[in-house]
């Protein structure tokens, strides 16, 4: 019974990567002072993209 109610109680990974861009969507406001709609409401990169460690994003400009 524990495992189960540990399985239902432990976030899953999405559940963790969409909390911690919010923080992270706060964070960045504050310290550019740039205004929360600035950025992405969600996070722009796929759960794959974010666990490869040999994934760097690029954007149209570094082309």
């Amino acid at each position: 019974m524990y495992r189960l109610l540990a399985f239902y109680l432990c976030p899953t990974l999405p559940d963790v990567i969409n909390k911690a861009y919010g923080y992270t969507i706060r964070s960045a406001a504050t310290e550019t002072e740039l205004p929360r709609k600035t950025f992405p409401a969600v996070c722009p990169f796929s759960q794959d993209e974010i666990l490869d460690s040999k994934f760097f994003p690029v954007t149209a400009e570094d082309e």
